[in-house]
């Protein structure tokens, strides 16, 4: 059975635990990899400019000594520093905002395809790969591959791409189940030889099926 529909649901009690469980992993991230991040960022922006200012001043022989300048980048950047790490905590309190809506919204909308036919872009950056999927005998659906790329199993026969919004209407996270069987690509299509075809976008349907792809998608001159 090969189709392709699109499911509008209210979230499983196990999608508003996992919803909860990366919110707070986010928060986490932010406020405890942030500081190391900027101090990482601090010390190699600060210290590249005192570099220069103490080989400035050797230079010409005028200027302060190197204790000066150094005292002085050491200053300034931790100023710069603690000011730029201000805006974390705000930041987190907007993220754990979207978080919370998106749990009161209680929306999750699943596109779920089955298949038993696919065919696999190549590229060398696997975010930028792509699977075309036959849903029947006249359509082809689109998947980028970098959106399911921490799903074991994929390709599969029958998958949902699920994606929670906030009440605004934005996407706050999403994942991808696999429900049957792993699949492998009838055909790989080499980045040589995706050169000169359109690549639809994500989830994108067209008409055409995988014996005359080469033409559906073929760049017009």
């Amino acid at each position: 059975m090969s189709k392709s529909e699109i499911i509008t649901r209210p979230l499983t009690s196990a999608e508003r635990r996992w919803l909860r469980f990366v919110a707070t992993r986010r928060e986490r991230f932010l406020l405890t990899a942030a500081p190391y991040l900027m101090l990482c960022i601090g010390v190699v922006l600060f210290g590249s400019l005192w570099g220069l200012t103490v080989l400035a001043t050797k230079t010409d022989r005028a200027g302060p000594s190197w204790r000066v300048s150094g005292l002085f980048w050491l200053v300034a950047g931790m100023v710069i520093t603690a000011w730029a790490y201000r805006d974390v905590k705000p930041h987190t309190h907007v993220l754990q905002e979207k978080f919370r809506s998106a749990l009161r919204q209680n929306t999750a909308c699943e596109v779920r395809v089955c298949s038993n036919k696919v065919i696999e872009f190549e590229n060398e950056n696997f975010r930028k790969g792509w699977y075309a999927f036959q849903v029947d005998d006249e359509q082809i659906v689109f998947v980028n591959a970098g959106f399911c790329r921490r799903s074991r199993g994929f390709p599969n026969s029958d998958f949902s791409l699920v994606d929670i919004a906030d009440e605004k209407g934005n996407i706050v996270a999403g994942f991808v189940r696999s429900h049957g069987d792993r699949l492998l690509p009838s055909r790989t299509i080499s980045q040589r030889e995706a050169a000169g075809l359109r690549i639809p976008g994500h989830m994108e349907i067209i008409n055409g099926n995988f014996e005359r792809i080469d033409i559906v998608l073929r760049v017009k001159a």
